[in-house]
């Protein structure tokens, strides 16, 4: 019991402090209890998001897996994404930003408007773009270029595509976590 209670506050204390907490203390084996325990939380029914935003940053592999599962469901993970700040999560978002499908349309209750429900791809994309641009692990180049990238068209395709030509001429680079060495494309 008493080992159950100081487990629930080192955790409590890990998300109250979330933003000073090191990918080294995620990853060292005397924290392995704090770690499943926020796999619980991330991965639960209520998706504590101050946990999953802490395994992500150690690129914990089922709450990823999690994540892209429910990328589309729940739009709100593609923050989770750009807030860990963890430019290896790039290549976990390919699977879903090489999908091809397409805006799905919709009337708001008025009926008068069309709006896009953007497909996971382009939430992808966004995301990616999200996570090059506040990353410091990117040359300067990278960075203005991803934030030049447009999403105007009414159904993302346009900067999707742009997005995807990136992650493929940099596949090379992300694989190897070379991320000052990514290109612009031409």
């Amino acid at each position: 019991m008493a080992h159950a209670q100081d487990l629930s506050a080192r955790v409590d204390a890990v998300i109250r402090n979330n933003r000073n907490i090191s990918k080294q203390f995620l990853l060292a084996p005397e924290n392995a209890d704090v770690v499943a325990r926020l796999r619980q939380r991330a991965l639960g029914p209520s998706h504590d998001a101050r946990s999953t935003l802490l395994l992500l940053r150690i690129d914990d592999p089922e709450t990823v897996r999690y994540c892209i599962e429910n990328l589309i469901r729940e739009q709100s993970i593609a923050g989770d994404f750009v807030l860990s700040r963890n430019p290896r999560l790039i290549s976990a978002l390919g699977g879903p930003l090489f999908k091809e499908e397409s805006a799905k349309y919709g009337k708001l209750v008025s009926g008068h408007e069309s709006f896009a429900v953007f497909p996971g791809s382009v939430i992808a994309a966004r995301a990616i773009q999200e996570l090059i641009k506040s990353s410091a692990s990117f040359n300067p180049e990278v960075t203005d270029w991803a934030s030049k990238v447009r999403f105007e068209t009414k159904d993302g395709e346009e900067g999707r595509q742009k997005i995807r030509d990136w992650v493929t001429l940099n596949k090379q680079v992300l694989e190897a976590e070379d991320f000052a060495a990514a290109k612009v494309p031409e």
